[in-house]
């Protein structure tokens, strides 16, 4: 998405900042490296952060002379801990995936995807919040029970 002339860092630069006002992300600091950014910022807003990132690799894909770029991804180094060839690898990734999951785990699966929220149990979500600051289980819909409590 991001190759070294400064032009591209510029670009980068200013879509960043246009991006994240318009969806609501507040960018505490990134680091621009020759191939890939590093960012540290907290939505406002469910899915601001996607949405950023896809307008911004939108706009970058659309500005390049591709037959300029050889392109080379490394594995991951989970992907490498897999085993030490190829059909070790795939032979341990399948083991991970052997099992079924539960009709209840896959639902959850699915409401946390579908809110932007996440799935684990009540001390996982609770550390998360405290660490975000932010709410990670969904709330009950309507007014809370006892919101309207009678004058005397």
């Amino acid at each position: 998405m991001i190759h070294g002339s400064d032009a591209n860092h510029a670009a980068f630069a200013e879509w960043l900042k246009e991006y994240s006002q318009k969806y609501h992300v507040d960018v505490h600091a990134w680091v621009m490296m020759t191939n890939h950014v590093h960012l540290l910022c907290m939505p406002r807003k469910e899915n601001g952060i996607s949405q950023i990132l896809r307008i911004i690799a939108g706009r970058a894909i659309g500005s390049m002379h591709w037959e300029m770029f050889l392109i080379y991804v490394p594995p991951h180094p989970e992907y490498l801990n897999l085993g030490g060839d190829s059909d070790k690898r795939r032979e341990n990734y399948r083991e991970l995936f052997k099992h079924h999951f539960s009709d209840t785990v896959l639902e959850q699966i699915r409401k946390a995807t579908n809110k932007g929220m996440i799935v684990g149990n009540d001390r996982f979500r609770e550390e998360i919040e405290a660490l975000t600051g932010r709410r990670v289980k969904v709330k009950k819909r309507g007014r809370p029970v006892g919101w309207r409590k009678p004058k005397f």
